[in-house]
């Protein structure tokens, strides 16, 4: 009887000892797996990383060869949707590197035809195009955030949504093949305005050093116009700069916004620099408490 508790004994230790190997196996097996993974996102990350720098060398090779007046050309053809499209049924221009050129010479804030205030640490150059239409150009620096995070954290609509309480609406409509986005936003007005929604494909490309993103008028099914209770706006050849300096980032913003109807010069001078410099603000606090997370 002993003999045959003492085998029986034996056998259930040898059987646990082997199943005890045998985990020992798959979690090694898991552990090189994760291993294997991690070291493969590194070099796509890497290979990626070297794509986006080579292709911000090439844009700005093309950036000195454009003046202002080709950036008014650019955005005469999108008005006009001279551009190609991406979708037979609907205009979704394609982004070119001339887009990103375009913003880069934006990002210069050199255009004659600004006007120049600077109010709380944010610098604003703007003009009015026409009876509707302004251009600006904010610049502010946001401290401790590198310029990955601050796209991360503008670029992403639904870590924007957390912060972004000038808009009403930040949403994708669709994710094209290509990784461009399809997007609707709408702006807080005031109460005397009806609210305007725009429509744009975008895109962006990031470094470690730089991120740039362009902002293109589009059209799209899912928003047609003449949604209750918005008018439809338009935003023509926008986007952003975002640079590394030092443990700071010094953040750029390009907009030429179309609200649709004429207003006096004095009321879109005096509105858009308000806007635009409670809005950089309003980012500015959104990237200082996001920057904590990355220290």
């Amino acid at each position: 009887m002993n003999e045959n508790e003492n085998q029986q004994k034996e056998y259930l230790k040898l059987k646990e000892t082997i199943k005890e190997e045998e985990n020992s196996k798959e979690i090694l097996k898991e552990e090189e797996i994760i291993i294997t993974n991690s070291e493969n996102t590194e070099i796509n990350l890497l290979e990626k990383e070297e794509k986006n720098n080579k292709r911000i060398k090439e844009i700005e090779k093309i950036k000195k060869k454009l003046n202002y007046n080709d950036l008014d050309d650019i955005m005469k053809t999108l008005r006009k949707k001279e551009r190609e499209s991406q979708n037979k049924n609907m205009f979704i221009p394609y982004i070119q590197n001339k887009d990103f050129a375009g913003i880069l010479l934006m990002d210069e804030a050199s255009d004659p035809r600004y006007l120049y205030s600077n109010s709380s640490g944010v610098d604003i150059w703007r003009r009015k195009v026409n009876g509707s239409t302004w251009n600006g150009v904010a610049r502010t620096i946001i401290p401790n955030i590198s310029p990955k995070k601050m796209s991360e954290l503008y670029w992403d609509y639904t870590k924007r949504k957390k912060w972004d309480n000038f808009y009403t609406v930040i949403e994708d409509l669709e994710i094209l093949e290509n990784g461009n986005r399809v997007s609707r936003t709408a702006t807080w007005t005031p109460k005397m305005f009806k609210q305007r929604d725009y429509i744009h494909v975008r895109e962006v490309i990031e470094t470690e050093n730089c991120c740039i993103g362009v902002y293109l008028p589009a059209e799209h099914k899912k928003a047609p116009i003449g949604l209750k209770g918005f008018i439809r706006g338009y935003v023509n050849f926008s986007g952003f700069v975002f640079r590394k300096q030092g443990k700071d980032c010094l953040c750029t913003l390009m907009t030429q916004t179309d609200i649709s109807v004429p207003l006096p010069d004095f009321i879109i001078n005096k509105f858009v620099a308000l806007a635009v410099r409670l809005y950089v603000k309003l980012m500015k606090k959104a990237g200082l408490e996001y920057g904590k997370e990355e220290t």
